[in-house]
């Protein structure tokens, strides 16, 4: 039985849907009903909480909604519930037993093979839970957004985070690909960074600015919106133009500057530890802007290229009052790192 449900026109519109166990583990089976969306983590439930959540359904205690979306051909993906709903496909499997059954002792360290019949029965024509369907008309990115917001607590969503639900697509795959690249989760030095998305924010920051061109915004995150938007769905050979300047970037970054990049530097004191914006911008941008002698005559002279980048990290332009978001003050920056090394490699060659 289905109740219409309803939400602004134009935005979602959903209604609620209740599925026996038997019938889910069908759809599960055979794939109208889809686990493995982009947004989705992988199976992260350890077995003490597969067990738990087996447990509640055995024994009737309630438990929350499942979110589902309508697809187009009559698919339906999970938004919400993907954890629960691999718990009991794998339990329905004997894949694991039950464990700290405190509220039935009795069930502890059996499998469903070993359940008694009646038990098993029931169990797979128990209604599930209640299943909210948002319908196939639905914008995307709604789907994306309420996920992020019943999986992180209602906290309001960075603006990254925002860009990640609202242009899905092979670039946005790609920036988090390369938001996760070793080397500059190494440098970023903060948990936080990673967790609302600034890593990935990072790599997009770096990918627009690369542009060459004019750019008519004010400001840089609106650029950024809009170099997604209308980038999203880029060909493969444009994505991976994309990803191969970027890494082009940061392994030379790694070679030349080690663990001092994207780090300031101080006359005073040395080389600073926190990251540093205005000077990630500057190295990859003007790294990637390089030609290929330059580069590689830096990586040959890593050490006397990082003393000459010391000594202009140390100015104004690097200070830590600096503009991280004009665009003009960025590329200035980047300018400064470029022409730095074209003047060393001419000086090599020399």
């Amino acid at each position: 039985m289905t109740t219409p449900g309803w939400m602004p026109p134009g935005i979602a519109n959903s209604y609620t849907l209740d599925m026996s166990i038997r019938e889910v583990i069908d759809l599960i089976q055979t794939g109208a009903l889809d686990l493995n969306q982009p947004f989705q983590r992988g199976s992260v439930w350890g077995q003490v909480q597969k067990s738990e959540f087996i447990e509640s359904l055995l024994t009737g205690l309630p438990t929350p909604p499942i979110y589902l979306s309508e697809e187009p051909h009559g698919r339906l993906i999970v938004i919400d519930g993907k954890q629960r709903l691999l718990a009991i496909a794998g339990f329905a499997r004997s894949e694991f037993p039950l464990s700290h059954t405190e509220l039935s002792p009795e069930l502890e360290g059996l499998y469903f093979s070993d359940l008694h019949e009646s038990v098993r029965r029931r169990f797979m024509s128990r209604p599930l839970v209640r299943c909210i369907v948002l319908r196939e008309p639905s914008d995307q990115w709604v789907k994306h957004v309420l996920f992020e917001r019943l999986n992180t607590g209602g906290r309001t969503l960075s603006r990254q985070e925002l860009r990640n639900a609202r242009y899905s697509g092979p670039l946005n795959d790609v920036l988090n690909e390369l938001g996760a690249e070793p080397f500059l989760v190494q440098q970023l030095g903060s948990s936080q960074l990673l967790r609302d998305m600034t890593n990935v924010e990072y790599v997009l920051r770096f990918t627009a600015l690369s542009q060459k061109g004019v750019v008519l915004e004010k400001q840089l995150t609106a650029y950024l919106d809009r170099f997604l938007e209308s980038h999203r769905d880029a060909p493969p050979s444009e994505v991976q133009g994309y990803k191969a300047r970027f890494r082009r970037a940061l392994r030379a970054c790694e070679a030349i500057l080690g663990e001092h990049a994207f780090r300031r530097f101080d006359n005073k004191i040395g080389w600073r530890h926190q990251f540093s914006l205005p000077v990630y911008d500057a190295e990859m941008l003007g790294f990637s802007q390089a030609s290929h002698h330059a580069l590689d005559s830096a990586i040959e002279n890593a050490e006397v290229v990082k003393g000459a980048i010391s000594s202009i990290l140390d100015g104004e332009m690097f200070s830590a009052g600096a503009n991280v978001n004009r665009i003009s003050s960025i590329r200035a920056r980047a300018s400064a790192v470029r022409e730095l090394l074209e003047a060393s490699a001419g000086k090599a060659s020399s």
